[in-house]
């Protein structure tokens, strides 16, 4: 079976008194700026499983594998192309006036602006398993774990230095690139005017990375906070709470001058620029399924909107008999306990059940 990328399944609405759109299905939230409309999350989407938030505009995936989009359009980077209509999607990410998408085939796709020919996706790109908007250029990773990239190269965010193979994760910031490997090595590349991509010697055994403005992320679960953060910390962005360390992370997010992190328990941590309310609004946020940070926004996906899916056994708890089913299916296609719908049962799964445990 083909991998398949971790699907990020957030959502936006904008909170109040700075005004509030909130979709009604599929627990979609965001906070933040909305001076695009990128937070004005479309009324009456079906459930989604995917979304991704750039500075000004936002794409979604839902549980068709269909793509929305809103917010700014003024490079048609909310206009979704001819060739997707119908095209079952897995993933999406939004750049600074740019989109691109992920075919159920590991097909990439890219729209919007192109004046750094960052939707100039290369015709020997073969199948991937994730792509990644930056400021101005595209990055995607391929099956055989190798990583390509296109767009602007002007501080050399595209030119991958020696040792990015094996690679299980990217991410695209706004004028650099991280990977993490199999092994857990993070590599940087790009602009490094504030650090951003002079990764620290104490970052060993990473799980999770994320690039953002002029600030990189990493999750160690060795590390005493639980994240690494270096780069510019003009807002704080890398002043890590010290209880993460006392926490499992799944995942991290970087914005322009804030962080996200996500807990195994579903309880969402942000620090760092919060002029837009981006952080406050999320903090200490329960049961969510996945954080994302873009630009001034955060997003995320709000589990309690959801009904109880992890109640496998139908007793009306989650607990330890719907963990051994679970389990049981791990790494097949499920289908009972395949929770996000990817295709295989695994720590995304695994994450909503816990997030969910001892209730229902």
């Amino acid at each position: 079976m083909r991998q398949t990328p971790l699907l990020v399944a957030l959502g936006c609405f904008w909170l109040a008194p700075l005004g509030m759109a909130v979709a009604e299905e599929g627990g979609v939230l965001c906070f933040g700026n909305n001076s695009q409309g990128q937070c004005d999350v479309p009324v009456g989407l079906p459930r989604i499983v995917q979304v991704d938030i750039g500075p000004t505009h936002s794409l979604a995936v839902d549980e068709f594998g269909l793509i929305h989009a809103w917010g700014s359009d003024d490079f048609g980077q909310s206009t979704i192309p001819e060739d997707l209509v119908g095209v079952v999607t897995l993933q999406v990410s939004a750049g600074n006036q740019h989109s691109a998408a992920l075919d159920e085939n590991g097909q990439v796709y890219c729209w919007g602006s192109n004046d750094f020919r960052q939707c100039n996706v290369p015709g020997d790109l073969g199948p991937c398993l994730a792509v990644s908007c930056g400021g101005r250029h595209t990055v995607a990773l391929r099956e055989n774990g190798s990583v390509a990239c296109w767009g602007d190269d002007s501080l050399g965010q595209c030119q991958l230095p020696s040792g990015v193979i094996s690679v299980s994760r990217i991410d695209a910031g706004l004028f650099h690139t991280v990977a993490l490997k199999q092994t857990g090595a993070v590599i940087c590349w790009g602009s490094n005017s504030f650090g951003e991509s002079d990764v620290p010697g104490e970052v060993i055994g990473a799980t999770a990375v994320a690039a953002g403005g002029r600030h990189t992320l990493a999750v160690v679960p060795s590390s005493e906070n639980g994240v690494i953060a270096w780069g510019s910390n003009v807002s704080g962005q890398l002043v890590v709470p010290n209880s993460l360390g006392t926490v499992e992370l799944v995942s991290v997010s970087a914005g322009s001058g804030h962080s996200v992190a996500l807990d195994v328990f579903g309880t969402v941590s942000a620090w760092g620029d919060d002029a837009e309310g981006q952080v406050a609004s999320v903090n200490g946020f329960e049961f969510a399924l996945q954080v994302c940070a873009g630009g001034s926004n955060s997003a995320l996906v709000d589990l309690g909107t959801i009904d109880c899916p992890a109640d496998f056994d139908g007793d009306g708890m989650v607990g330890g008999a719907d963990l051994t089913l679970l389990l049981a299916e791990w790494g097949t296609a499920g289908p009972m306990t395949d929770l996000d719908e990817d295709g295989v049962v695994g720590g995304a799964d695994l994450t909503i059940l816990l997030a969910f445990w001892g209730s229902c």
